[in-house]
């Protein structure tokens, strides 16, 4: 390749399109190498440059490639699994309302649901994109570079074989899942990209990574509950961001959580035990998401609160987490892995 052109490769880049140089001013660079042709056509001021670009090619739509000064850039497209459901509707939002850099792929739904054959777009915005729900990934097409999965523990396993057997990588948001299905990712991760977390937001994350800090700051002599409340239809309690809460400050704390978890309290014997760490479930109404980390010492009281409004928060630090994953190489990640790599300088526009 030219030098002009090779420059924006990088070295590691795992190439899923051929790259073809047209003439000399025009080339395809698959999804892998797309954030470094950011860095290196757009020059230093790549936060203000990239968000002119973004104006300038407008949205991905149905649209797999755009062009922008003379270079084809392949989209990133995603693949949303149980698009049905509160959480698919949201991330079918997020893509579909994101940048030119990503568009849908695939959109499925539960074998029997009334919405498969619709177009996901209509379901989502009102407005036709040419994707139509189907009934599982084998029927939807491979049109995808990365699955995001927020379902249910059982379609796991259907999930994880079609992105194994094809490449994609894979983003899962679904709670309640057991050890079985850890060993399932962790098998997934030899030969795709995974994120696995149980809480995509943002905002829980960096919670999270300040409970590890406060814990060991307080020591035992502060006692910790961790209270945690959702929707009347939420099927796992407690909830799998309350349980990573619980499992972090353990660590912190050199505890096995499995001996000091307790969940719950009841009858006239329910004094709190040394070192425990106790959880508390509320169910009811349309409660999206709120939990309490409380550190309960001498004469004060520390509180780590995180609380939802809506479902998007999950749906866009989905996203984010997709668009990272994309150029990964097979292995298990974390929000913590993708927030560390991929949080925007002091200075520069959020994400």
């Amino acid at each position: 390749l030219p030098s002009r052109v090779a420059r924006l490769v990088p070295r590691n880049a795992v190439m899923n399109r051929s790259i073809t140089p047209r003439g000399n001013s025009e080339i395809y660079l698959s999804l892998h190498s797309r954030q470094a042709f950011f860095a290196a056509a757009l020059g230093p001021n790549l936060q203000e440059n990239r968000h002119s670009l973004l104006k300038q090619v407008g949205r991905g739509g149905s649209m797999a490639m755009q062009t922008f000064r003379g270079v084809t850039i392949a989209m990133l497209k995603i693949a949303i699994a149980g698009a049905a459901g509160r959480m698919g509707r949201s991330l079918l939002k997020a893509v579909l309302e994101s940048s030119a850099e990503v568009r849908l792929g695939a959109a499925t739904a539960t074998v029997g649901d009334p919405v498969i054959g619709l177009d996901a777009g209509l379901l989502a915005t009102g407005q036709a994109i040419g994707v139509a729900i189907a009934d599982s990934l084998a029927h939807g097409g491979d049109d995808f570079d990365v699955l995001i999965d927020f379902t249910r523990p059982e379609a796991l396993a259907e999930h994880v074989e079609h992105c194994c057997a094809h490449g994609r990588a894979l983003v899962v948001g679904t709670t309640g899942l057991g050890p079985e299905h850890a060993e399932l990712l962790a098998l997934a991760a030899q030969t795709s990209a995974v994120l696995h977390s149980p809480n995509m937001s943002v905002g829980a994350n960096v919670g999270l990574a300040l409970l590890g800090g406060a814990a060991r700051a307080l020591g035992d002599d502060f006692d910790v509950e961790i209270v945690e409340a959702h929707h009347r239809h939420k099927k796992d309690a407690p909830s799998g961001t309350a349980l990573a809460m619980g499992r972090t400050v353990a660590e912190a704390l050199g505890r096995e959580f499995d001996q000091c978890a307790v969940y719950g309290r009841q009858g006239s014997d329910a004094e709190r035990g040394p070192q425990t760490i106790g959880f508390s479930t509320v169910r009811g109404g349309e409660i999206v998401g709120e939990h309490v980390v409380i550190f309960a010492g001498p004469g004060e009281q520390l509180e780590i609160v995180h609380k939802s409004s809506s479902r998007m928060p999950f749906a866009h630090g989905a996203l984010r987490a997709a668009r990272w994953l994309a150029s990964k190489p097979p292995g298990m990640y974390s929000m913590a892995d993708m927030l560390r790599d991929d949080s925007p300088r002091p200075g520069s526009p959020g994400r």
